[in-house]
């Protein structure tokens, strides 16, 4: 993992679950939010995928936060 980005209603469990997360990888957080989704977390992760390029995922709550 490269970055993680997570928006809460606490800031407490946004910075505790971006650690965890971070710990995780992307395929395990995104199991986890998925058997989780009452926590109402918004996440953007990026990762490094070996290559020139990273892989960049966001569930949908953090989508709607983008204001283009």
């Amino acid at each position: 993992m490269l970055s993680v980005t997570v928006a809460a209603d606490k800031c407490v469990d946004a910075d505790g679950y971006a650690t965890a997360f971070m710990v995780m990888g992307m395929e395990h957080t995104k199991k986890f939010l998925n058997a989780n989704p009452e926590l109402h977390l918004e996440v953007y992760l990026i990762a490094s995928s070996g290559k020139e390029e990273h892989e960049v995922w966001m569930n949908k709550g953090f989508q709607s936060l983008i204001v283009e």
